[in-house]
C-alpha cells in the first residue's frame, strides 16, 4: 500500500480528494484501501454487485478525481462506461 500512495501520489492525487473504488472483496481491496487513506483521499466503495445506475450515482455525488475499478466486472470489460464517467465527472 505504501507503494500503491507514493504512485498516486506522484500522478497528482492529493489529501481531500475522492475516489470511487469497485473492487471484489480480494486483497487488491485492501491495499487500495489503506493506500487512499494514507494519501488522505476519500475512498467510497462501490459494493461489486453495484451496476451503471449506482456508480453514475455516486460519481455524480461525490465527483471522484479517480477510479479504480476491476476489469473482470461487466460494467468495466471495456471502456464505455469510463468514457461516460469521465464526461459526467472530467
Amino acid at each position: 500500500s505504501d507503494q500503491l500512495a507514493a504512485q498516486l501520489q506522484s500522478r497528482g492525487m492529493r489529501s481531500g480528494d475522492t475516489a470511487l473504488v469497485q473492487l471484489g472483496n480480494h486483497c487488491e481491496f485492501y491495499i487500495v484501501f489503506f493506500a487512499l487513506l494514507k494519501l488522505g483521499v476519500a475512498p467510497v466503495n462501490a459494493l461489486f454487485s453495484h451496476q451503471r445506475s449506482e456508480l453514475s450515482a455516486y460519481a455524480a455525488q461525490i465527483k471522484p478525481r479517480l477510479l479504480i475499478a476491476d476489469r473482470q466486472h461487466s460494467v468495466f470489460s471495456d471502456n464505455r462506461f469510463i468514457d461516460e464517467l469521465r464526461a459526467q465527472c472530467p
